[in-house]
């Protein structure tokens, strides 16, 4: 069967460029909604707790597929956001945990038909063949990499934003006094 319309940009079917767009953004929206609701982050304790959790299985994920190239690329990319995060940002953790995990839910509905029907199909020889239903175990750290660059670039860009608005203001207010 063919799912796809044929039309490609960038050598990739539209149908993989849309979902490159439209995933994230739908997280974001996510995201801003779990920051609107302040009561809806872990504390500091909690957010550590679920990183060392985080770097442990992903560090294990490494070394048992560190020759298989879904596994590596996965667990590479993951283990070098998350220290990133925790190094300089970990309070950016706080709220993307609970961003995280809420995506799992439609994650789990839309990854598990794709991979059920299959539409979309893994090479065992390049990840673990450890599934989750019907999903490869590194999606799952593919998702926590995709969108928590996502989110951290897009909180980064807010607080500059609030920055030159704040600075602005400064400005302006210093040109009338």
């Amino acid at each position: 069967m063919n799912y796809v319309l044929n039309l490609y940009a960038l050598n990739l079917p539209l149908e993989e460029v849309l979902f490159f767009i439209c995933i994230p953004f739908s997280c974001m929206f996510i995201h801003h909604l779990v920051k609107q609701k302040t009561s809806l982050i872990f504390n500091k304790k909690q957010s550590r707790l679920i990183s060392i959790i985080f770097l442990l299985v992903i560090t294990l994920m490494l070394t048992q597929g560190y020759n298989k190239l879904y596994t590596f690329t996965n667990s590479v990319i993951g283990l070098t956001l998350l220290i990133t995060y925790i190094v300089f940002n970990p309070s950016f953790l706080q709220t993307f945990f609970v961003t995280y995990f809420i995506s799992i839910i439609p994650f789990l509905l839309v990854n598990g038909l794709l991979t059920w029907i299959p539409i979309v199909t893994y090479n065992n020889a390049e990840n673990l063949s450890i599934r989750i239903g019907t999903i490869p175990v590194e999606d799952f750290i593919y998702s926590f990499s995709m969108l928590s660059l996502v989110a951290f670039i897009f909180e980064f860009l807010e607080k500059r934003s609030r920055i030159n608005e704040a600075k602005s203001k400064y400005i302006l207010a210093q040109k009338r006094s």
